[in-house]
């Protein structure tokens, strides 16, 4: 009686273990796919802020030409 205790006892160590190598290796592989997508942010807000500075020229020339502009409407 005692020693199939004992064995039940480690059967549940042995199973907690590989439930929690499991859940870390879980988090570890959600981790890596949360920086990725945190650097494809990244890169994409990089690229909008690039668009966004080129659109403020466009809008500062078109503004300077409407200034300097002799049409009338």
């Amino acid at each position: 009686m005692q020693s199939s205790l004992r064995d039940v006892e480690e059967s549940i160590k042995v199973e907690i273990k590989k439930a929690e190598t499991d859940v870390r290796e879980d988090v570890q592989a959600e981790t890596s796919d949360l920086t990725a997508l945190v650097n494809q942010v990244k890169v994409t807000m990089g690229q909008v802020a690039v668009k966004l500075e080129l659109l403020d020229t466009v809008c500062q020339m078109v503004t300077d030409l409407a200034a300097n502009s002799q049409v009338t409407t």
